[in-house]
């Protein structure tokens, strides 16, 4: 998936985020699916079944943008390339979130948290 042409160019992502996380409703949505995903996601970190599990959600994302392009019309081969393309900016933009949390020290709280989830004490 080549980028210059801006296909994985996760900037349109990360200001959809911005506008959610700016809506007091939406930001209470994304809040609570969050904090429900992450208990799941700690069972899931503790198989080192990480790669597993988001392999199959990604999949099924790119297979919901396929869906809703083919039911706009588009063929086969436009279908999945918009899929393709929208798993990269989904993927580019985890990355930047990813260091974004860790330059502001959010990634150390988070796990720090979950630490002492996991072993009742202090970390």
């Amino acid at each position: 998936m080549p980028d210059q042409d801006g296909e994985c160019d996760p900037t349109e992502v990360l200001e959809k985020l911005a506008r959610v996380l700016g809506s007091a409703e939406w930001s209470k949505w994304l809040t609570d699916t969050m904090q429900a995903f992450a208990v799941a996601l700690t069972g899931v970190s503790e198989r080192r079944m990480i790669d597993v599990v988001a392999s199959l959600f990604l999949a099924q994302a790119g297979s919901s943008v396929y869906a809703a392009s083919r039911i706009l019309g588009k063929g086969e081969e436009e279908a999945l390339r918009d899929a393709q393309e929208a798993l990269c900016r989904i993927y580019r933009a985890s990355l930047e979130l990813l260091r974004e949390t860790y330059a502001t020290g959010t990634l150390e709280d988070r796990y720090k948290r979950a630490l002492r989830e996991l072993v009742g004490g202090e970390a």
